[in-house]
């Protein structure tokens, strides 16, 4: 690798690597076969806010979303809980072919909600119309997903139940446009009851607060129209008060200028998440040649009016 110590952004390097990564994983990456879902929504959303989703061809973008579209989960005609397993996996790993046994789908396949919103999400992106979508299993997914302090787990086989997964599944419900899955109120007093003393969030309440599940708790406070919950001693609408130069410089610093993408610091190993997150940076902070990011969803707001357009058409 290697970082050159200035602050020249080179787009054409990034959108390479993201091409690459997306058609050619390598090997190393087998180990998060499970999560792949993930890693296709940071080429493909970086591609995006790279402005640069028009060097994959019709084909190849009709190849993604038929793709993504195996990887749904939906209920089968008799089999017991069948609706609660429904949504999106991480990869085709999970797609077992029909042995015959009634329930070879409730036994081994199963959505998650971190794949299942960034598998709509990739279809929003790629301006699919989520015609194929099972929207009332998906949300049927979510709901069973809920726990009773208001939480979510990621997946019914069992993981952590905290706020990274209460943002996917506000994420989820606000794509489909259909807030059954959640219990509002028991939603809202998860993420109040979050806020630490130093008016950060945390994963579940009494524990330490974190920027990225702060960003999470608020995001969703966002998408459910409830920001105005919080207090007004939080720094929200202060965003110019960054240091927009010294941020930027640390993002560059990261930069691989041969072979693209960006690390999580200086004179690492790059990957697909942490160039995405550098590119979000970068559009937020105004970088030329990107397109703006619509913060709450995580997405462009290209892709974002694309999602307002099929919102408006199912209200017919």
């Amino acid at each position: 690798m290697i970082f050159l110590k200035n602050e020249e952004f080179y787009p054409s390097v990034h959108i390479n690597f993201l091409k690459r990564f997306l058609h050619h994983a390598s090997k190393s990456w087998s180990s998060h076969d499970s999560s792949r879902l993930t890693l296709a929504f940071f080429a493909i959303s970086g591609l995006d806010i790279l402005n640069a989703l028009d060097t994959l061809n019709e084909d190849e973008k009709s190849e993604i979303c038929d793709w993504i579209y195996k990887l749904q989960v939906v209920p089968v005609e008799g089999g017991d809980g069948s609706w609660d397993r429904c949504g999106f996996q991480g990869s085709t790993t999970f797609c077992l072919p029909d042995d015959g046994l009634e329930n070879h789908v409730s036994q081994y396949e199963c959505g998650h909600l971190a794949m299942t919103y960034t598998g709509l999400a990739c279809l929003v992106i790629l301006g699919d119309d989520l015609s194929r979508v099972n929207r009332k299993a998906v949300i049927h997914g979510v709901r069973s997903l809920q726990q009773a302090d208001g939480s979510f787990c990621a997946t019914l086989s069992g993981s952590e139940s905290d706020m990274r997964f209460v943002y996917c599944a506000a994420c989820i419900c606000y794509i489909l446009c259909d807030w059954s899955g959640i219990d509002s109120q028991k939603t809202l007093n998860y993420i109040l009851e979050s806020l630490s003393y130093d008016f950060g969030f945390s994963q579940r309440p009494e524990c330490e607060s974190h920027g990225g599940t702060t960003y999470c708790a608020v995001a969703t406070l966002a998408l459910m129209n409830q920001v105005e919950l919080l207090s007004k001693k939080q720094l929200l609408g202060v965003f110019h008060l960054s240091d927009f130069k010294e941020n930027k410089k640390y993002i560059m610093s990261t930069q691989d200028t041969l072979s693209g993408g960006f690390s999580k610091w200086e004179d690492t190993t790059t990957d697909p998440l942490h160039t995405y997150f550098g590119l979000c940076g970068l559009s937020l902070m105004n970088e030329g040649g990107l397109l703006p990011v619509h913060p709450g969803l995580n997405i462009s707001q290209r892709a974002h009016k694309h999602l307002e357009n099929l919102h408006k058409m199912w209200e017919y």
